[in-house]
């Protein structure tokens, strides 16, 4: 069997990697991976994503509401009878809540910069791919055209090896990382999460108690001051569980929101790396014995 000729080789070499960074571009590469399986950790990502962010909007007014509660005591002076105590057993827990509402707003941002990030990577992918491949077409073209200019092969080497490197963490790792920090929040954080939650509901509704619409003015004295001895009587009875829930529901929300992401991402991209420098370390070391091979040549050294 006829083996083709160098010339046509590298004429269909041209040919395939032209076409992949025309493919690339247009992101039909994409769409196939979304085909291949990516499309469903997409789709699975933009849902918990978005659950998330509804949920902490959720908590975040319940924290509000309670806040606002606290702060009705936090504020006042006037003929309450409650003693100094009872006022700094009121400032304390408006302290632990205030800190857990700035926490829950914090990762509510978080989550939605984490949606922005996806959907950036999603349409930044394409075009790393492609220059992926564009780099690397540049680099045989040049290695068969001016082969004495090795800096440039070097060059186009290394940013191919680079945009691939940020196509992959584009496509998967970013993905991945979500999806895992999904998995973790599944099976550790959620069950304090919604157990905070719950309480900071208990502790909201203790707090606004019955409305009996009283009229007048000496009948809006009597709810204010009504109101404010029933927030007194729910912050000394839950100072304990308040404390706790702050804890969890601030612990379960930076795990959820930063720690877990972070954690499979810089462990996803690690390994890719790291298989990555396995790789062009091997592709060195037979360049190199390819290159001594042919400076050792009988005819080579006698030109």
């Amino acid at each position: 069997m006829k083996t083709s000729s160098p010339a046509a080789r590298r004429a269909a070499a041209i040919f395939l990697l032209s076409a992949a960074v025309i493919l690339s571009g247009g992101g039909l590469m994409r769409k196939g991976m979304d085909a291949a399986g990516l499309g469903r950790v997409k789709a699975s990502n933009d849902a918990y994503l978005s659950a998330s962010f509804d949920k902490t909007l959720k908590t975040f007014a319940v924290i509000s509401a309670v806040k606002v509660g606290l702060a009705v005591v936090q504020g006042s002076d006037v003929g309450i009878g409650f003693n100094l105590e009872v006022g700094n057993v009121v400032q304390s827990a408006y302290d632990y809540v205030d800190i857990a509402w700035r926490v829950v707003l914090a990762c509510a941002a978080v989550l939605l910069g984490t949606r922005y990030l996806l959907q950036a990577a999603d349409l930044l992918s394409p075009w790393f791919l492609a220059a992926t491949f564009a780099a690397i077409l540049l680099g045989f073209v040049t290695a068969w055209t001016l082969p004495r200019l090795r800096f440039l092969r070097t060059f186009l080497r290394d940013a191919a090896w680079m945009a691939g490197l940020v196509t992959v963490a584009l496509t998967l790792v970013v993905p991945f990382s979500v999806a895992g920090g999904h998995w973790l929040s599944k099976r550790i954080t959620r069950p304090s999460i919604e157990q905070a939650h719950d309480g900071f509901q208990r502790i909201r509704t203790e707090l606004e108690g019955p409305r009996d619409g009283r009229s007048g003015l000496w009948g809006k004295i009597t709810e204010g001051k009504e109101k404010i001895e029933r927030v007194v009587a729910v912050v000394a009875r839950r100072t304990g569980e308040l404390t706790e829930w702050v804890l969890k529901l601030i612990a379960g929300f930076v795990f959820d929101c930063i720690v877990f992401p972070a954690a499979v991402f810089l462990v996803l991209y690690a390994a890719v790396r790291r298989g990555a420098g396995v790789i062009r370390d091997h592709r060195k070391r037979r360049e190199f014995r390819s290159d001594l091979t042919e400076a050792l040549r009988p005819g080579r050294i006698n030109d």
